[in-house]
């Protein structure tokens, strides 16, 4: 079995981004993820966090939709369609 390692995992962000995109990943089902880090607690915490998410059932035919990376661009096209 393939395995992906996240080192820096005791990141919060980085590791929480990180496990978003390879969890939504059709391809990388099945990948046993290690978490290495220099903080037990903040690993834990993750391995809580990827758990959680990965019990999370997302319905077959669903689209993902592209998110501007600027906040701005993001709230600016939302309410440009709502008052279309």
């Amino acid at each position: 079995m393939s395995k992906i390692a996240i080192i820096g995992a005791g990141s919060l962000i980085f590791c929480k981004t990180l496990l978003n995109d390879i969890l939504a990943t059709q391809s990388l089902e099945g990948f046993k993820i290690a978490l290495m880090g220099p903080t037990l607690s903040k690993i834990e915490k993750m391995e809580g966090y990827a758990q959680k998410i990965s019990m999370i059932d997302i319905p077959e035919g669903t689209v993902g939709v592209p998110i501007p990376m600027d906040p701005a661009r993001a709230i600016n096209s939302r309410f440009g369609k709502l008052a279309q």
